[in-house]
């Protein structure tokens, strides 16, 4: 698939729409989203809306009121695909806690 990279410079320029889409690897709902994502779902909806008007997404169930299904389209799974590829959405290096030499000194002295 080939990335759209406007939509890909979209998506980065938000934590909000980061996590939503890489939270988005099959239909769910913005219920479920908010509870998986920990945002409020003013947010998450928000956030849907700006994947619709960008072609990222779509809702699958527009003629349900409550518990709309919402999917990636193509450009949306392009640019996820390209966020897992450089490492979004797993544990990086600069979220693991880093201890000085010092501070490791002091927790690993025998006093």
């Amino acid at each position: 698939m080939k990335i759209n990279w406007g939509d890909y410079s979209f998506v980065v320029r938000g934590k909000q729409r980061r996590k939503i889409i890489l939270l988005m690897d099959i239909g769910k709902t913005p219920t479920e989203l908010k509870r998986e994502s920990g945002f409020n779902f003013n947010n998450v909806s928000r956030v849907l809306v700006q994947f619709e008007k960008n072609k990222l997404a779509r809702c699958l169930t527009p003629k349900q009121e409550v518990g709309r299904v919402y999917a990636l389209t193509l450009r949306g799974k392009a640019v996820r695909e390209e966020l897992l590829r450089r490492g979004e959405g797993k544990t990086s290096v600069s979220s693991v806690p880093v201890f000085s030499s010092m501070a490791a000194a002091s927790i690993f002295s025998k006093e």
